[in-house]
Order: structure tokens, then sequence, then C-alpha cells
């Protein structure tokens, strides 16, 4: 295994929760191919939206997800509750 990519759905959109490559096989389009074939699964069941969160100083995956045709929006706000040392 080189690659392994985790979603997640809630009936009206889909989720891309964890997307990893070994170091050795990145730029390679393993990511790509793993995204692409959620995509496809998600699309299977007719949900129409794809989304991923990315920390906002983790540039390379901006720029991989951006890569993939994902689009950073402005208009969406992200809301948490955080015990302990996340707080």
């Amino acid at each position: 295994m080189v690659g392994v990519v985790l979603g997640s759905h809630d009936g009206r959109r889909g989720w891309i929760n964890r997307l990893a490559v070994m170091p050795g096989h990145q730029k390679k389009g393993v990511g790509g191919m793993l995204v692409r074939e959620l995509e496809k699964r998600f699309s299977n069941m007719g949900l129409r939206v794809v989304a991923v969160q990315v920390d906002k100083g983790n540039r390379r995956s901006l720029r991989f997800f951006r890569g993939c045709g994902f689009r950073l929006h402005d208009d969406i706000h992200y809301l948490s509750k955080r015990k302990g040392h996340w707080a």
C-alpha cells in the first residue's frame, strides 16, 4: 500500500477526511488517483458536492487540492468546540 483516502458523507455532501501517500510515492499521481476514485464513488451515490478541510498554513495540501479542481471559498465559516490544549 502506498496511499490511502478516507471519505464519509452525510447524504448530501461527500467529505475527504484523510488523504496520505507515502513520501517515496508522492508527486507520482497516486493522491490524484485516490481523490478521483472517491469523487467517482460519491457521484455514483448521487452526491454533487465533495468537500475537504485543509489547515490554513498547509500550503502544500492547498496547492494539491486546488490542482484537483477544488475551490477555496470565503463564504463558509468553520466552527468548532474544543477542549483542553486545542481551545
